[in-house]
């Protein structure tokens, strides 16, 4: 059996938590022996975790998509996506406004992710490429 099956499956799992923490989080909190319903405080951490758990998943996705070889490209992506679902949270009402500066934070992760990836492609590609290192 292939090691990206069982990471397959793990990414299956972590997804299906977070969109169940999304959309029902007391349906799953219950499920782990919480008292229904939950407060409000513990509605934002569960709907918190539920972004958590997409963002996992998807990253063991990939991971086992590509064996491995992806995960920054991706993680660059992913961690862009976390401001605009931080938004939309608040902006229905879910999350307090103070989680945004979570989004904010990750957003500058990534963007240094991205221009770190940039800089280290451009410098592999001059020095691996003879026609690029003879035409200064």
């Amino acid at each position: 059996m292939k090691p990206a099956y069982s990471m397959w499956f793990w990414a299956a799992i972590t997804v299906g938590a977070g969109v169940l923490d999304l959309l029902a989080p007391d349906l799953l909190a219950t499920a782990l022996g919480a008292v229904s319903p939950l407060p409000d405080v513990t509605l934002v951490l569960t709907r918190l975790l539920g972004i958590v758990l997409l963002g996992y998943g998807a990253a063991y996705g990939v991971a086992a998509a590509s064996d491995g070889r992806a995960y920054m490209r991706f993680s660059v992506l992913l961690r862009a996506s976390i401001l605009p679902a931080l938004l939309v949270m608040v902006a229905v009402g879910w999350f307090p406004k103070l989680l945004l500066a979570l989004g904010l934070l990750d957003l500058v992760g990534a963007l240094w992710t991205h221009l770190e990836l940039r800089q280290r492609a451009a410098r592999t590609t001059a020095f691996t490429n003879p026609t690029l290192r003879n035409t200064r």
